[in-house]
């Protein structure tokens, strides 16, 4: 039996920038027996789980991740498939507004 690939999302805090404010990314933990990427197999930066290669992630900026939606749908459409929400503060579009992508998802989409 294979171990599906989870799915992390992890803050970073960009160069350039000051390094105060941090970024939320999503990226994918590819398997140990993948082919590798084309390009961009080099560790993600800043992501704190090991064998996420950098072209397998993207910044969330310009858009909302509503967590809960995201636990729904890779629910629906890949079961098993765990989140892994490294997430230890609150990240820029995070408040508590009662909204469904401010409660913070973790362990397996189920």
């Amino acid at each position: 039996m294979t171990l599906a690939s989870p799915i992390i999302l992890y803050p970073v805090h960009p160069r350039g920038r000051g390094g105060r404010a941090a970024v939320q990314c999503i990226g994918v933990q590819r398997r140990a027996t993948a082919e590798p990427l084309r390009w961009g197999n080099e560790q993600a930066p800043g992501c704190p789980v090991p064998g996420v290669p950098a072209w397998a992630t993207r910044t969330i900026t310009g858009w909302r991740l509503d967590r809960s939606r995201l636990v729904t749908v890779t629910a629906v459409v890949a079961p098993g498939v765990p989140i892994l929400d490294t997430s230890t503060d609150p990240l820029p579009g995070d408040q508590d507004d009662g909204h469904p992508d401010s409660a913070q998802e973790a362990g397996p989409a189920a």
